[in-house]
């Protein structure tokens, strides 16, 4: 989905040399944005639009950073959460749960999945599966899997999310809730809490997984993030291989 297809009441505003059509990531810090945004505006009335080139290319780099979009002449703002959930596919409000700041939402979507692109990837469970499938999903994050399975129409039988992080296992359990599923929903806290025993208890009870899927880390409780910087040095790379641990032990149960 492109920026102007999540929000097209901007195309009137955009200039022709901002040619971005895709966020370039999910930036989650607000300090300062405000400030640079004053600058930038500042620049574009001062010139009544017509910028050099070393002035585009400024404000390019920032908007680009910061994730800055048009909302009228000359006037700059940060793209809130809500146009990120509809941009990533999931539902209005998705994040809007406990009193989250805009900063925290954010920071939650950040490492979500872009649910049209899962949604694409596993289109062809719909015939394997007419009758819906059963999902384990590790670092399952804010639940891109099941959003993506439900927008397809493919009925979740039962979805164990392996998840460390309490907000995301709230606003996964309000979403289950809020769209009526049928199926059975089973949380469990963090990997750690998926022992050998455990998994095999799963596999008892539900008769084995249609689909396995993990998502990133980082999204999950497992790690501190206090920032970019932290966040590419901060993550235990041994959490990656726990999927590939799960994966081959139910191969063989």
């Amino acid at each position: 989905m492109t920026i102007e297809d999540a929000m097209p009441h901007t195309k009137r505003w955009w200039p022709s040399w901002d040619t971005r059509k895709q966020l370039s990531c999910i930036s989650f810090e607000t300090v300062g944005v405000s400030r640079m945004c004053e600058r930038l505006e500042k620049m574009l009335v001062e010139s009544r639009g017509m910028l050099s080139k070393e002035q585009q290319m400024d404000i390019l780099h920032q908007c680009k950073t910061m994730n800055l979009i048009w909302v009228g002449q000359y006037k700059l703002s940060p793209i809130g959460p809500d146009q990120v959930e509809h941009i990533l596919g999931y539902p209005v409000n998705h994040t809007r749960i406990g009193g989250l700041e805009v900063a925290e939402r954010l920071k939650l979507l950040k490492y979500a999945f872009q649910t049209d692109t899962l949604g694409y990837l596993l289109s062809v469970l719909r015939e394997m599966y007419p009758e819906g499938v059963k999902v384990l999903s590790i670092f399952n994050g804010i639940g891109g899997p099941a959003v993506a399975l439900q927008r397809l129409g493919i009925h979740l039988k039962c979805f164990v999310s392996v998840e460390a992080s309490d907000i995301n296992r709230k606003i996964l359990k309000s979403w289950w809730s809020e769209t009526g599923q049928s199926g059975q929903l089973r949380q469990i806290e963090g990997i750690k809490g998926l022992s050998s025993h455990k998994l095999q208890s799963l596999l008892k009870e539900f008769g084995g997984f249609d689909l396995i899927v993990a998502g990133n880390p980082c999204a999950s409780g497992t790690s501190a993030l206090v920032n970019d910087r932290a966040s590419s040095v901060g993550v235990d790379l041994s959490l990656y291989y726990e999927f590939v641990r799960i994966l081959q032990r139910v191969r063989t149960m």
